[in-house]
């Protein structure tokens, strides 16, 4: 089977693109196709049809085929997607993961505006087999755990964050048993000036470093609202080293809205050939 897809990349963070207007597959084809869809990207964005008055239904996947999570820069990615197309003016109304979120076009790209996170970030501890770590974890449509890099014993600078070896540690903070059984995201941060901060995350579902991670972004953003009282705009300087900006209306327990800011590029496009052996 051929399926025409198209690349796009939100700050980094690289995705696989299906429109599919008419609906014909439902979510487990999807998932079943997902690791033939993502051999180099960090997840599959599914796109519904445009329908007047209704927001656009977004399906991700991540590329070992899970689902159900939120993502801000797939939302964003999408966004841009549904912009093109005749007759849709902003802002663009998004159904994901359960989650309805508007998008508009921006200075920097697409600014996605979502509702905030049940409970604030909760700092904690938790038991690694070689050592207890502290951390944060909040969930904003996808768990996350951050950890700051003076707190494991580092020099809380960008170049060491550069240098450290995060997919081991990630590794045992994203299968520790505090988090069990669905894991959890992991990143690591430092404070780079008063609102400014750079990250590196590891993506359950991908396995490995992403280049960005929208919804660690606000994640990270929340944490340093909770922590060192700053107050928005974030800027998150992911890996790839394309500013993401974090805002928000409100205060914990009146946090109103978060948005996410940065850019969207499209990398190209394809005609991939799939099997469906997999499908039963």
């Amino acid at each position: 089977m051929r399926m025409r897809v198209s690349y796009l990349s939100g700050a980094g963070n690289a995705f696989t693109v299906v429109q599919s207007r008419e609906r014909r597959y439902p979510p487990e084809f999807w998932r079943a196709l997902a690791p033939q869809l993502c051999p180099w990207t960090d997840g599959l964005l599914v796109i519904g049809a445009v329908q007047p008055g209704q927001p656009v239904s977004v399906l991700y996947f991540n590329p070992d085929g899970s689902t159900g999570m939120f993502c801000g820069n797939g939302a964003r990615c999408a966004a841009a997607v549904v912009l093109r197309q005749q007759g849709v003016v902003p802002p663009v109304r998004l159904v994901l993961a359960g989650q309805e979120v508007e998008a508009t076009p921006s200075e920097r790209g697409i600014r996605l505006r979502m509702a905030p996170p049940a409970r604030p970030p909760e700092e904690r501890m938790i038991e690694l087999p070689d050592q207890r770590l502290h951390l944060w974890s909040v969930d904003v449509g996808a768990p996350h755990a951050l950890i700051a890099l003076e707190d494991i014993g580092q020099p809380a600078t960008l170049q060491q964050l550069e240098r450290f070896a995060l997919e081991p540690l990630a590794r045992q903070v994203r299968y520790a048993k505090e988090f069990a059984p669905a894991g959890v995201n992991v990143s690591l941060y430092v404070r780079t000036q008063e609102s400014s901060f750079a990250i590196r995350t590891y993506e359950r579902g991908v396995e490995e470093e992403t280049g960005s991670c929208g919804t660690a972004a606000i994640a990270l953003a929340l944490v340093a609202m909770q922590r060192y009282r700053v107050r928005p705009p974030v800027e998150i300087l992911p890996t790839s080293r394309s500013l993401l900006v974090v805002d928000w209306e409100g205060e914990f327990p009146h946090l109103q809205a978060l948005y996410l800011e940065g850019e969207v590029e499209w990398v190209g496009e394809d005609t991939l050939e799939v099997t469906l052996e997999d499908l039963g």
